[in-house]
């Protein structure tokens, strides 16, 4: 019986190292955070969440607080390929810190939160196809055809 019991207890320990073995091996930081406010045609804002909770808006979106409602809880593939785009997108390169005069009159603001650091940065759409790529990524995540 204490033979089956030992077998049983390493059989389930095994199990444990196994799952937590694969939440390791992403490349997405744990504290990965975005949200990207675009007053672009209908105007739309974007939330990511670390524990993976997307949520969007979309119409005239406040300047102040606004928290929109959870649309969907994106899978690890999804939560990877948002991750890769903000890299691609150029957005990391901007200067960490809180928004300033540079980025407060554009039409898009992204803030992204990576190792407990905020990045607030301002692309310009029409020359940085990354930042274009990544607010059409979060549109198709939101169910937003153009």
């Amino acid at each position: 019986m204490r033979l089956l019991g030992t077998i049983l207890l390493v059989t389930a320990l095994g199990g444990c190292s196994v799952g937590s073995a694969r939440l390791t091996t992403t490349s997405v930081p744990p504290d990965f955070t975005l949200e990207v406010r675009d007053a672009t045609g209908e105007g739309a804002l974007f939330i990511v969440e670390p524990d993976r909770w997307f949520r969007a808006a979309t119409g005239a979106i406040p300047d102040g607080y606004f928290y929109p409602p959870a649309t969907r809880l994106l899978t690890p593939e999804q939560m990877e390929s948002l991750w890769r785009a903000v890299e691609a997108s150029g957005v990391l390169d901007a200067k960490p810190g809180i928004e300033d005069v540079e980025t407060a009159g554009s039409p898009v603001r992204v803030y992204v939160q990576v190792n407990h650091q905020r990045t607030v940065a301002a692309p310009d759409l029409t020359t940085d196809a990354g930042a274009a790529m990544l607010l059409e990524e979060l549109r198709e995540l939101a169910w937003i055809r153009p």
